[in-house]
């Protein structure tokens, strides 16, 4: 503590240190911090600066807020459809078509975002994401009610895209068989069939079928399903 001109008192954070010419501890003065007042202690400029900042968080904005707007209308049928996870399908499938990430690294692109603040309380953590989508995978025919959502009267234009391919070596998933595809690699892979409504621009069917069906032989697989 200082007395300055006028009779105020300041208050600075001091620290003492060896001096071994002197051979005696020397203190060391480093910032001022309050004033004492009779109405009590006033922090400085810096301070309160200091402590404003602590409030302060940067996170990206643009792209999760005008996705969230853009696909509102989609993101209300997945709260409909699934009403206990709907926030973290939201999450995973932008953040997915943002960045291609694995599911190791959704919990940081969603606290790093306005995601974190627009949808709060989303359980996105590498199990619980990994357990979700268990789930939801296991039960196709809750998928094949919210994709007839976009099929509409039956009378748009469908269009189906190429295959594509994705490989799996493990010995729980029955549809990974050998196949050929454009890269000429013969793994074991499953192939995921898309269907694009050429009118609404947007998805309107899907299906998995083993790697070794080819794409044409795979065109009256849609037309039983």
């Amino acid at each position: 503590m200082k007395t300055a001109a006028g009779g105020a008192y300041y208050l600075y954070k001091v620290k003492s240190v060896w001096d071994p010419a002197k051979g005696r501890a020397r203190k060391i003065t480093e910032r001022y911090l309050e004033r004492i007042t009779p109405q009590g202690l006033v922090k400085s400029k810096q301070e309160r600066l200091l402590e404003s900042l602590k409030e302060i968080s940067v996170k990206e904005f643009g792209a999760s807020s005008f996705m969230l707007q853009f696909c509102s209308d989609v993101v209300e049928l997945v709260k409909r459809q699934y009403p206990d996870r709907w926030r973290e399908i939201a999450v995973l499938s932008i953040v997915r078509l943002f960045h291609s990430s694995p599911l190791k690294n959704i919990i940081h692109h969603y606290g790093a975002s306005h995601f974190s603040d627009a949808l709060p309380d989303a359980e996105v953590s590498p199990r619980s994401l990994s357990t979700m989508l268990h789930c939801i995978g296991v039960r196709r025919e809750r998928m094949v009610e919210f994709m007839k959502n976009f099929i509409g009267n039956g009378d748009e234009e469908q269009a189906v895209i190429d295959l594509t391919h994705i490989f799996s070596l493990s010995e729980g998933v029955i549809a990974a068989t050998l196949g050929h595809n454009a890269d000429e690699e013969y793994l074991p892979q499953v192939n995921l069939i898309l269907v694009l409504s050429l009118e609404g621009m947007h998805p309107s069917f899907f299906m998995l079928v083993p790697g070794s069906i080819k794409s044409m032989g795979s065109l009256p697989i849609i037309d039983c399903a």
